[in-house]
């Protein structure tokens, strides 16, 4: 699992910056709002404000 933080910022130019923070090796227990508790506190830290959170779960279907 892993969640991704997205943030957007538009500086002085004008033009939109999209950035984002990727945080992987989350316990599969995590809660979607602990996630996002997190992703709020790591946001304070980024000179953006945050615009999304997301959480990206993969799934092995085939061993070889």
């Amino acid at each position: 699992m892993k969640a991704q933080s997205v943030f957007v910022g538009s500086p002085e130019s004008g033009k939109v910056i999209v950035g984002s923070l990727s945080v992987s090796r989350i316990k599969t227990e995590a809660l979607a709002e602990d996630l996002y508790h997190v992703a709020e506190e790591l946001a304070g830290l980024l000179q953006y404000p945050l615009y999304t959170v997301q959480v990206v779960s993969t799934v092995e279907l085939l061993s070889i």
